[in-house]
């Protein structure tokens, strides 16, 4: 039989960078996209044309971010932007793209 003491069955050494110790906080699961959807088009007009979950870059996780929501939007005047979101907050990272003042929805939309 083989007894082993349980806090030695992980060691802070073996914390993969913390990345997946920060998982445990409060929001634990990803905003869904249809979430992430509804921010971006509180602040852009657009309509959706392509989307994906992504790692952050190193950048967004010195600011402690893990996953990024990236969002392509083609605007009314056929502009494309691409909007990454913290996928847990919902927080705006970046926002990039030709036409982003025309497209950026005013207290009269």
């Amino acid at each position: 039989m083989i007894h082993a003491d349980p806090k030695d069955a992980w060691t802070e050494d073996e914390d993969w960078n913390g990345q997946f110790r920060d998982l445990e906080r409060d929001h634990a699961q990803p905003l869904p996209l249809q979430r992430a959807l509804r921010i971006a088009e509180a602040r852009f007009r657009g309509r959706l044309i392509a989307a994906r979950l992504l790692p952050a870059n190193p950048a967004e996780r010195a600011r402690g971010t893990i996953l990024v929501h990236e969002l392509r939007l083609l605007t009314p005047d056929r502009n494309v932007l691409r909007l990454r979101l913290d996928a847990f907050s919902g927080a705006f990272l970046e926002v990039a793209g030709a036409g982003l003042t025309a497209a950026r929805r005013t207290g009269e939309d």
